[in-house]
């Protein structure tokens, strides 16, 4: 999708360094929900509702 391509870079990094604080102990677990919270505003909400979109068009 459109977002994915312009923010997916960003997401990702983001993903990585949270998933890399909370597997080496330097997040606490609850770490996860600030980054859903943060992966939404930054583009993942678009991102998804694009995917989902796509989806029900493909599926008619």
């Amino acid at each position: 999708s459109e977002s994915m391509i312009e923010n997916q870079a960003v997401l990702e990094d983001l993903e990585i360094q949270t998933f890399t604080n909370i597997i080496t102990g330097q997040a606490p677990v609850d770490e996860f929900d600030s980054f859903v919270e943060q992966w939404k505003a930054l583009g993942g909400e678009e991102i998804t509702g694009e995917i989902n979109e796509w989806y029900q068009e493909m599926n008619r």
